[in-house]
């Protein structure tokens, strides 16, 4: 049954698991964790990695990330990383490296984007802006839905894939509903299950 499907997707993504990749550039190390690199993206999402300057007396002063072509946010930063100080031991800034931004994807418009990832110090170390694709999916069309209703669905396994059938989603502005079909993947980025493809069924 379901269970069973869940438990092979899961077992899929420890199998595929491995530790990030740690990148050094100009004194600062880092890693952009989340979203990957073309990854399809839907719903509330957080886009997150970590950095920290290896001069002890530096600090990290901003971290910015350009979400499609016209908005640009603040990440907040920076959280405590205790995998990163287990990593890095004799780094002294390597515990407060952490960095987030939730965002709503469905904010924009189906199809590909680029995010951009900015990154400067207080010293006036800088990253060189990171790019990376992502492909964006809406529920049924919507910016955000407010019910996603699974009690006529069906589960089918497409490849690594669990594919939703039957899923019954109702936009929160107006309230009308839409069935869907939903593909869920699992995410090493994310260390869960993510939408990669939605489709609106007539």
């Amino acid at each position: 049954g379901v269970n069973r499907l869940l438990a092979g997707v899961l077992d899929w993504g420890r199998r595929w698991w491995s530790p990030s990749s740690v990148t050094a550039n100009d004194g600062l190390e880092g890693h952009w964790e989340a979203p990957a690199a073309g990854e399809a993206v839907a719903g509330i999402g957080l886009i997150r990695g970590w950095a920290f300057p290896t001069e002890a007396t530096d600090a990290i002063a901003s971290v910015t990330v350009d979400i499609g072509a016209t908005r640009r946010e603040d990440a907040p930063c920076c959280s405590t990383r205790p995998d990163i100080v287990d990593a890095f031991p004799d780094q002294a800034n390597a515990e407060l490296s952490g960095w987030g931004l939730v965002t709503n994807y469905g904010n924009l418009t189906e199809g590909e984007h680029r995010l951009v990832a900015r990154i400067t110090t207080e010293a006036g170390l800088a990253v060189p802006p990171e790019a990376r694709s992502i492909t964006v999916s809406r529920l049924g069309g919507y910016a955000f839905v407010n019910q996603f209703d699974l009690s006529g669905a069906e589960v089918e396994l497409v490849g690594e894939d669990i594919m939703l059938s039957g899923v019954v989603v109702r936009d929160s502005a107006t309230q009308e509903t839409q069935p869907i079909e939903v593909r869920l993947r699992w995410s090493r980025a994310t260390q869960g299950l993510v939408i990669v493809d939605t489709e609106t069924v007539p």
